[in-house]
């Protein structure tokens, strides 16, 4: 159709609309979309906070990502999750977030974004290992360091602890 782009959303493409100014990018799509998008994105060095993604959840297919362990693929783990005085052991399966895998089993873990930017999930991993895709992976250098992940990118690739905050969420907008 005339007046309408087609084909891949690429460098060209952005800077042909791109003001001369600073401005944001907003992707929205299937993860697919995302892969191939964000290798465009990276080319223009725009500073983190403004690339924004949509609020898209478990991408179901981590082992799609570079650098996913293939030994974990199709794996279910075994996650103890602390809270406050609290453990519990529950399965997470390799192919889903551990924020899910913790929604599954029941347990109210604090969440917003579900997209790894907010880091109101952050979590810390105290034994054991997980996955999280470099596209989704906006946590401080700080928190990789110190073993924090945020649940809602974050996949298992063996058994783990995982320390959960418990946020007062009535009394924290009243």
């Amino acid at each position: 159709m005339p007046g309408f782009e087609h084909g891949f959303i690429s460098k060209g493409l952005i800077e042909k609309y791109a003001p001369a100014a600073d401005y944001s990018i907003f992707i929205s799509g299937p993860s697919v979309m995302y892969q191939f998008v964000m290798k465009e994105v990276a080319q223009l060095h725009l500073a983190p906070g403004w690339v924004r993604h949509e609020l898209n959840g478990n991408t179901a297919a981590p082992d799609q990502f570079v650098g996913y362990s293939a030994a974990a693929k199709g794996k279910t783990f075994s996650m103890t999750v602390i809270t406050r005085d609290q453990s519990t052991t529950i399965p997470a399966a390799a192919n889903e977030s551990l924020l899910i895998a913790l929604e599954r089993a029941g347990i109210i873990a604090p969440s917003m974004c579900r997209s790894g930017i907010c880091s109101a999930c952050r979590s810390q991993v105290l034994d054991g290992h997980t996955f999280t895709p470099a596209e989704f992976d906006h946590r401080r250098a700080a928190d990789r360091g110190f073993g924090y992940v945020n649940p809602c990118v974050a996949y298992p690739t063996s058994d783990l602890t995982l320390q959960v905050p418990v946020h007062d969420y009535a009394n924290q907008f009243g």
